[in-house]
């Protein structure tokens, strides 16, 4: 099995990617993360124990919120 040794651009992009998940809330991050793993919406409401509207509106603003940190950096 090769192994993969990631280049500079890739490396950057990943340490971006943490530092952003680590300005979300809580919620938000929790939300964006199980998503991420693969549960729906809906899965991701029931594990955490809200509405599935709770879950797109917390996901909605981390997308906001990244989006934000990403244009003004």
């Amino acid at each position: 099995m090769p192994h993969y040794s990631p280049d500079e651009a890739t490396i950057e992009a990943r340490e971006a990617a943490v530092e952003n998940l680590k300005r979300l809330t809580r919620m938000q991050r929790e939300a964006v993360l199980l998503v991420a793993i693969g549960l729906t919406q809906q899965e991701a409401a029931e594990v955490l124990g809200v509405c599935t509207h709770a879950v797109t509106h917390r996901i909605g603003r981390a997308r906001q919120r990244i989006l934000e940190s990403v244009t003004a950096g």
